[in-house]
């Protein structure tokens, strides 16, 4: 069973919804602030948001509703 994703309202003002399985699209590989992660502890990512201005910043959450930060 797939886990619905409320909806919400595109640039057409109509509603769209999806499904966590059509959004598994996350890779992680090509920011370099990942590299300090283990192989398990990037399976574990469900979002992620890198900023600053060289990529060295990240926010992210995990299946297991944890956040984390780091910055280097």
């Amino acid at each position: 069973m797939e886990e619905e994703v409320p909806g919400f309202y595109g640039e057409s003002g109509k509603s769209v919804q999806a499904t966590l399985s059509s959004l598994k699209m996350l890779d992680v590989g090509k920011w370099p602030i990942f590299s300090l992660c283990s192989e398990e502890e990037l399976q574990l990512i469900r979002q992620a948001c890198v900023f600053g201005s060289a990529g060295n910043e990240v926010l992210y959450t995990t299946v297991n509703d944890e956040i984390y930060s780091s910055r280097h």
